[in-house]
């Protein structure tokens, strides 16, 4: 089927990710999903060489690599922990460095364990792509660090951390209600 793939760059089109991360969503792993947008004086070389880059970087079968508008592409990524999915979009950040193409992360990550609240459930396709373009949002008003929103490790010192606009923490959860403007449970800062 010639709609399942994008001409330019011959990866799967945006429609098939809706499909497969429905699917993922359905089952109890945790999942990421890391919204990729490109840059460059050149953005059309920049959008081919970031795509055939970061085809190369996925190692597992099961990672899937789709076109989402003029110069995003989308990852989706079975993954044990937030940290995990930092770690790919740190590796991935990197392979496209290598290789001269600037580029902007935003990461959204789906926990089965994590209670859904009243205003929304995270685990649903539409939700995890919302809260990654928010987050590239964020990333792109943060050029330092270009993946957001960052994780520290808890052993970081608090200088480090102290540095950072929030969230300071890695408690993903309160992140993600920060982003979309849910209220904080009561009795946390």
């Amino acid at each position: 089927d010639r709609s399942a793939r994008d001409y330019a760059t011959g990866l799967r089109a945006a429609r098939l990710f809706d499909e497969d991360a429905a699917v993922l969503c359905r089952t109890r792993c945790r999942i990421a999903v890391l919204l990729v947008e490109v840059d460059g004086s050149d953005r059309d070389a920049a959008l081919g060489t970031g795509a055939k880059v970061l085809e190369h970087s996925l190692r597992r079968q099961s990672d899937r690599l789709y076109r989402r508008g003029p110069w995003e592409l989308l990852v989706l990524l079975t993954v044990n922990d937030a940290a995990e999915a930092f770690a790919h979009a740190q590796r991935l950040q990197v392979a496209l460095g290598a290789r001269r193409v600037d580029g902007f992360i935003g990461i959204a990550f789906a926990d089965p364990d994590a209670p859904d609240t009243g205003s929304h459930n995270r685990r649903t396709s539409a939700r995890l792509l919302q809260l990654a373009t928010t987050n590239l949002a964020a990333a792109k008003k943060r050029p330092a660090c270009r993946i957001y929103p960052p994780l520290f490790p808890p052993n970081d010192p608090p200088a480090v951390v102290a540095t950072v606009v929030p969230p300071k923490a890695i408690d993903w959860e309160r992140t993600e209600r920060m982003v979309v403007g849910d209220p904080l449970p009561q009795g946390q800062p």
